[in-house]
């Protein structure tokens, strides 16, 4: 944790702010995603799907299943394609 998350941190903390605020906060002060998502985490005590979400929705205005979908889509064509190519071998 750097001075900027730290200070952030201890400013926040006990002011009973929603998940998005605190993200919000740590993107207006120029903390990376992980650094707000864990700012999140720290503040609000939230579970790490809630402060997942909604870094990802200040960071990217996306719900975290649309920011996703392209990696799971690509990692499930990946899948596929490897799924194929060890059935090419089993036929050898």
């Amino acid at each position: 944790m750097d001075n900027r998350e730290k200070a952030l941190s201890e400013q926040l903390t006990g002011l009973n702010l929603s998940p998005e605020t605190v993200a919000l906060q740590g993107k207006t002060h120029g903390l990376t995603p992980m650094q707000t998502m864990r700012l999140v985490l720290q503040v609000c005590g939230a579970a790490f799907n809630d402060a997942k979400e909604a870094t990802t929705q200040v960071f990217y205005g996306l719900s975290r299943e649309e920011y996703q979908a392209p990696l799971l889509a690509d990692l499930d064509a990946a899948v596929q394609q490897m799924i194929e190519e060890s059935e090419l071998h089993l036929e050898e």
